[in-house]
């Protein structure tokens, strides 16, 4: 099936969940500055079984920042973004997203380099899950009436094999006002197309 074009506030309802693009720049400026090609990245939210998951793409500093400011943007799981590495958003964002599990697409060299520093140090003082491709291998998450369940080439204490002790916490009323609709009237106004 072909989907058509695909931009913010788009919605995609599966059976059991639904895919929001919350933001999709298509602008060459933020705030007066130039916009940094990794902030071309889509970002979308991903809702099942009362879990939500924030897929961020390489997301940049400039726009991090900017996502920060709404302090109910948050998410159970996070895929970090920019592999986690110099650039990424600020620490302030990854407060107000206050995952549960950060999924690290990175390598074994990149995770104990120290370009990911920021990122790494932020995970680990939150005590939160992590996993790292680099570390574990392939991560797969399995979302269900129990839970989420975590299967891994290599289980380690920070992502163990299993189902994972998260309590989903960021399911939002859509049929209502939420911070994430106001999120997205934000972007509508700030970043037309």
């Amino acid at each position: 099936a072909v989907i058509g074009d695909v931009g913010k506030g788009f919605k995609l309802h599966l059976p059991s969940s639904a895919i929001t693009v919350l933001y999709a720049h298509k602008n060459t400026e933020l705030n007066g500055r130039a916009v940094g090609i990794n902030d071309y990245s889509m970002i979308m939210q991903w809702d099942a079984r009362g879990y939500r998951t924030l897929f961020t793409g390489d997301l940049d500093a400039p726009m991090g920042a900017e996502l920060a400011k709404f302090k109910h943007f948050k998410a159970d799981v996070l895929k970090v973004p920019h592999h986690g590495v110099d650039g990424v958003a600020p620490d302030a964002f990854f407060d107000v997203v206050a995952p549960q599990l950060n999924m690290f697409p990175s390598t074994w060299a990149l995770w104990l380099h120290p370009r990911i520093e920021q990122v790494r140090s932020w995970t680990i003082k939150a005590g939160i899950y992590y996993c790292n491709n680099g570390l574990n291998g392939s991560v797969v998450l399995t979302f269900s009436d129990r839970g989420i369940t975590s299967r891994s080439d290599k289980q380690s204490t920070a992502c163990p094999t299993g189902l994972l002790d998260l309590v989903p916490g960021s399911k939002i009323d859509e049929s209502v006002e939420t911070p994430i609709s106001a999120f997205r009237v934000w972007l509508a106004d700030r970043l037309s197309d």
